[in-house]
């Protein structure tokens, strides 16, 4: 393989590294997001006699929107683990293996799609590779002590550095090339490249002032036994053809660094509120402190007397105010305002639309992550040369309610609605509502399912003077009682 063809890269990656960066950055906040320098540099700050603009950055605290719409979005969707039906590979060993450690270092493969899914929302997408050690085993015993079985490996679109995909004579595209980098240094990196056919896996070296690989250290080819390449993309919201996603949260992020800004601004401002600079000439000598002298020439011009900058605190509320306004953008566009608490007073319809809306993109994420894991399993069969007939299904129904709302509802309900079946309904709906633990719920629900209701049995009541009434339901037995009717 020539240094050309390695140094080649795919013309999306290209043109969308920075964006991928910098989303990458806007979820892990902290360090990294410091080191990206997503603040405005102001006019003359590199002029300080120290780092002001390190110092700023320093100093601003990051509001992480994308990382709490990430966590939120994972709530919901992972709140009842998806169902899978194994089918005759019920109870196989290398199955059971792969569930519990699906990446071969501890991940099982409910926590590896989660983690998988997570990047894909915040970067559009990620690479997934199922793939198998190149080991030969005399028995399956000695496969599954070894581990000799395929598992899964995910890159974040920075690290595919070219793809190339291709139409079958049905019109159907499939993956027929993909580069991949498994790491690098200062001075070297190591490529691997796939095709249907091999796979080859090269060290180069890398001239350090352009980032360029130079020259090829060791070159490697292996048989692909598989015959197709095994990564699998996992994209929330593709591009037209399938060739890139879009982040669902990039919108979120763009917001998310004029907060940023704004933070800093607004730092900047009550620490000049109560630290006022003081304007002076050289001649002019001040002492700092509360009480302090500030001395100066008899003969001072009075224009160059010595005078204080103080802004306004008028500017601080509209920065505030601003704020607010950003972050109800943000839950807007996620579909969050139901959902976090706000000030902003909601009617019930606008709250219910808000739910059903935040109901549909969680169901197409679902759909998305249930896709993506129903191709792992053919690509994990292919591996093994087993016949696939794993079926998954991820819940397409998520609780968005407002549990204490829901129970002022049902409670005002039942004095509206005297049925005794609607009335177990409630009883039910009300135990789902307060029980948190699904453990505990479903066992409450059990036992009220198992209580058994002896049916009604009209009877007759007399009152005093012994005239007959017929009670041919409870309230009709409840009412007599009140009125002092007996048995007989």
């Amino acid at each position: 393989m020539s240094i050309e063809k390695l140094n080649n890269k795919h013309p999306i990656r290209q043109n969308y590294l920075k964006r991928w960066n910098f989303l990458y950055d806007s979820y892990l906040g902290g360090k990294e997001y410091r080191d990206g320098e997503y603040l405005h540099t102001y006019w003359g700050e590199q002029d300080a006699p120290f780092d002001a603009y390190k110092k700023r950055l320093d100093s601003t605290p990051l509001d992480n929107h994308v990382k709490t719409t990430v966590d939120i979005y994972r709530s919901y969707i992972w709140k009842n683990p998806p169902s899978r039906q194994y089918g005759p590979l019920e109870n196989n060993p290398f199955v059971e293996s792969f569930v519990k450690d699906a990446d071969l270092n501890g991940q099982s493969i409910d926590s590896y799609l989660k983690n998988a899914l997570d990047w894909a929302m915040v970067l559009g997408q990620v690479w997934i590779l199922v793939d198998k050690p190149a080991y030969y085993a005399e028995s399956a015993a000695e496969e599954l002590e070894m581990g000799y079985r395929p598992y899964l490996c995910m890159y974040t679109p920075q690290n595919v550095l070219d793809w190339n995909y291709e139409t079958n004579p049905n019109g159907s595209k499939y993956l027929s090339y993909v580069k991949t980098l498994e790491y690098s240094s200062k001075d070297e990196a190591l490529l691997k490249e796939w095709y249907p056919e091999f796979v080859i896996v090269t060290t180069v070296e890398i001239d350090e002032t352009t980032g360029e690989y130079t020259g090829i250290k060791s070159q490697q080819e292996y048989i692909n036994t598989l015959g197709k390449v095994p990564f699998i993309t996992l994209m929330p919201n593709p591009m037209p053809g399938y060739e890139c996603g879009v982040s669902i949260l990039g919108d979120v992020a763009d917001i998310q660094r004029s907060i940023y800004n704004k933070l800093s601004e607004l730092e900047q401002n009550i620490r000049i509120s109560n630290h006022p600079v003081l304007v002076k000439t050289p001649q002019a000598t001040a002492e700092a402190g509360a009480g302090a002298i500030i001395s100066i020439p008899d003969d001072l011009d009075p224009g160059h007397k010595p005078y204080l900058l103080q802004p306004s605190g008028a500017s601080i509320d509209s920065i505030i105010k601003a704020i607010e306004h950003d972050v109800e953008s943000i839950n807007t566009m996620t579909h969050l305002t139901a959902v976090r608490a706000q000030k902003t007073a909601m009617s019930g319809v606008a709250l219910q639309t808000e739910r059903q809306l935040l109901n549909a993109k969680l169901g197409d994420l679902s759909d998305t992550i249930n896709e993506v894991e129903t191709k792992i399993w053919a690509l994990w069969c292919d591996w093994m040369d087993l016949n696939n007939t794993v079926e998954v299904e991820y819940s397409h129904h998520f609780d968005t309610r407002d549990p204490q709302l829901a129970q002022e509802i049902i409670k005002h309900s039942l004095e509206i609605i005297q049925n005794p079946v609607y009335k177990e309904w409630a009883e039910k709906e009300i135990v789902k509502l307060i029980v948190r633990d699904e453990e505990e719920m479903n066992q409450l629900l059990a036992a009220m399912e198992a209580t058994v209701v002896e049916p009604f049995q009209p009877h007759t009541m007399y009152d005093a003077e012994g005239n007959e009434y017929i009670a041919n339901s409870q309230e009709d037995h409840e009412r007599y009682a009140a009125l002092g009717y007996t048995h007989g």
